[in-house]
């Protein structure tokens, strides 16, 4: 009972950061940026690993080199539906499972320009369950002679950077209270 002050108010700070965060990043999204490869080939890849980030994607984006592209994480396996309203170019869209292997593939998916975006193809809705999803440009697969035996490699945390870091600070915080002062866990 003499360290529950002390951890509560750690867990509360805590609680208020990752709050401050997620209200900072409602109002503008900034994609981290990861080096990934897909067999020999490197790409700087924009990585969508939140909610609001994957909604967003490459809306509005301007045309991507062919070294560039952008990877949907998501927590757990899951089917992950893609549709391209707001788009500005074609797309090669690949679809991975935890291990990074291809589980499917739309080459050349055009945007959706339709002023009604309930008749926007969505793609691969009834797919396998995904942990990535790759968008880059149109091409890019042929270019590179991606195949279905082709293999992701990246070194996506399976925490967001902050989440990792409040909980860190959380413990470390904990570690040092019952530490400095005269209550140690039993």
């Amino acid at each position: 009972m003499k360290y529950f002050i002390p951890i509560l108010l750690v867990l509360v700070v805590s609680i208020i950061l990752l709050q401050n965060d997620v209200k900072a990043e409602s109002s503008k999204i900034i994609f981290p940026n990861q080096t990934i490869s897909i067999d020999n080939v490197t790409l700087n890849a924009m990585i969508a690993d939140t909610e609001e980030a994957r909604v967003q994607g490459l809306q509005d984006q301007q045309q991507l080199s062919y070294n560039q592209g952008m990877l949907f994480v998501v927590p757990a396996p899951q089917v992950i539906p893609i549709w391209m309203p707001n788009m500005k170019f074609l797309l090669d869209i690949i679809w991975f499972d935890s291990d990074g292997n291809i589980l499917h593939v739309e080459k050349n998916v055009p945007p959706c320009t339709s002023s009604d975006l309930s008749t926007c193809p969505v793609y691969d809705r009834y797919g396998l369950p995904a942990k990535y999803v790759l968008e880059v440009t149109s091409g890019f697969m042929d270019k590179y002679n991606i195949s279905a035996n082709s293999k992701l490699a990246t070194s996506i945390p399976e925490f967001s950077s902050l989440a990792g870091m409040v909980i860190a600070i959380s413990l470390i915080g904990v570690v040092i209270i019952s530490k400095s002062s005269r209550f140690h866990f039993q």
